[in-house]
């Protein structure tokens, strides 16, 4: 069954919009998912969006989990992202840029940012 967890924000400023996750573990195996929804008041940033993950991660699984993410323009587009695992504790998403070198978005990049645009990061990953 799916556990409930409310992941932590930091790279975007949330203002009011809302950040869920949801996640399961069975023994060491964590699969985990987090939306970020846009309001009226979030700001993007040049920055890196990272959520907290609802288990902290083996050490060992910082380079070697599965993560995906997109960047969904609520009604126009959605564009692939990276996900990576930059802690223990925190997972991030990234722009696929030129030869498949990961960049970082910004409040125009991949689109511009508005009300109802989602940031989604789901995978897989060992626990501690």
């Amino acid at each position: 069954a799916k556990t409930s967890y409310t992941p932590t924000l930091a790279g975007f400023t949330i203002g009011n919009g809302t950040i869920t996750g949801s996640y399961t573990q069975i023994q060491k195996t964590v699969w985990f998912e987090a939306v970020l929804t846009f309001g009226t008041t979030t700001a993007a940033a040049s920055a890196v969006p990272t959520c907290t993950l609802p288990v902290t991660a083996a050490s060992s699984a910082v380079n070697a989990s599965l993560v995906r993410a997109q960047f969904i323009d609520n009604g126009t587009a959605a564009y692939l992202a990276a996900g990576r695992l930059l802690t223990t504790t925190t997972c991030a998403a990234y722009i696929i840029g030129a030869s498949g070198i990961l960049t970082t978005p910004s409040t125009t990049t991949p689109h511009t940012w508005a009300t109802n645009d989602t940031i989604y990061w789901s995978g897989i990953y060992e626990a501690a």
